[in-house]
């Protein structure tokens, strides 16, 4: 049984490494930019143009399939991702914005 579990759990192990490293990267893009919001702005409008991409690359086919990121994924689905949401990402950077926002103001003062 351990052996036939081992696949699974080391699948699972790199998709949550793989999200924490990316999370990790948008942090550091954020300080090396020093505009989170801006950064915020580009995964949105990105996430944007890449549904309006697959939609048109959905009519294109003659087999409908589902892909990409579904905005209702069962919440089990979302452990085998290997990149966070763009929801979520936006959502971190925004809030990176704010702390930096109430740090430079208490600078300031």
């Amino acid at each position: 049984m351990l052996v036939g579990l081992a696949p699974l759990g080391a699948g699972l192990l790199q998709a949550g490494l793989l999200r924490t490293r990316e999370r990790m990267a948008d942090l550091d893009a954020a300080e090396m930019s020093g505009d989170p919001r801006g950064l915020a702005s580009a995964l949105h409008k990105l996430g944007e143009y890449g549904k309006y991409v697959r939609g048109v690359m959905r009519r294109l086919r003659f087999i409908y399939t589902s892909e990409g990121e579904v905005e209702g994924e069962a919440g089990w689905m979302r452990w085998w991702r290997s990149h966070p949401g763009t929801e979520e990402r936006v959502r971190a950077l925004l809030g990176m914005e704010a702390a930096w926002a109430a740090r430079q103001w208490k600078v300031a003062v």
